[in-house]
């Protein structure tokens, strides 16, 4: 399997003033209350018990977070993708100490309408293989065999080259729709 784009990690995309304004804008969103009908938020269980793992919607409810989609994300996505792209879906992911990982998927089968899906994380913290960053698995130009949850065989993801995308605070990372991507727990 080659030929994919794969994914590629952007140094420094944010940073100085516009990082630490980012910084402080998650930790406002962290802060909202949950039940709204407007943002998502969601939490996981952990041994520290239950804790906030993600924020959906947010761009919707928070003007600087509607810039940062619309503005220089949307401008690595359109670049990504060579040509113009729609943002589609916004969330704040957070991974406390204990926070679980994902096993691996592929963000295109979540949008069997689509033909192609280029997704952006950035970074507002450390991201290491001790806090559960991304693993990667490069040139896959194709779907793989899931199983019933659309994660990727246990078979197949054996077979597959996988890499650390370790990021500092401000660095992106690009993913294709067809990459295959995983984390593990917060250690």
């Amino acid at each position: 399997m080659t030929g994919s784009p794969g994914p590629s990690v952007v140094r420094g995309l944010v940073d100085g003033d516009a990082l630490a304004a980012l910084v402080a804008s998650a930790g406002e969103v962290e802060a909202w209350p949950v039940g709204s009908h407007v943002w998502g938020h969601y939490a996981e269980r952990t041994e520290h018990g239950d804790v906030l793992c993600r924020t959906e919607n947010v761009s919707a409810c928070h003007p600087p977070f509607a810039r940062l989609v619309e503005g220089v994300l949307h401008d690595v996505a359109s670049s990504a993708a060579g040509g113009a792209v729609a943002d589609f879906k916004d969330k704040l992911n957070y991974k406390h100490p204990g926070g679980a990982g994902f096993g691996p998927h592929q963000d295109l089968l979540a949008y069997p309408e689509v033909t192609r899906v280029v997704s952006v994380l950035l970074a507002i913290d450390e991201c290491t293989t001790a806090s559960g960053c991304l693993w990667l698995a490069q040139g896959v130009d194709q779907l793989l065999a899931t199983d019933a949850r659309g994660v990727v065989r246990a078979d197949v993801a054996a077979s597959l080259r996988w890499a650390p995308a370790e990021l500092a605070p401000g660095d992106a990372v690009v993913i294709d729709g067809l990459a295959p991507h995983s984390s593990e727990a917060n250690r």
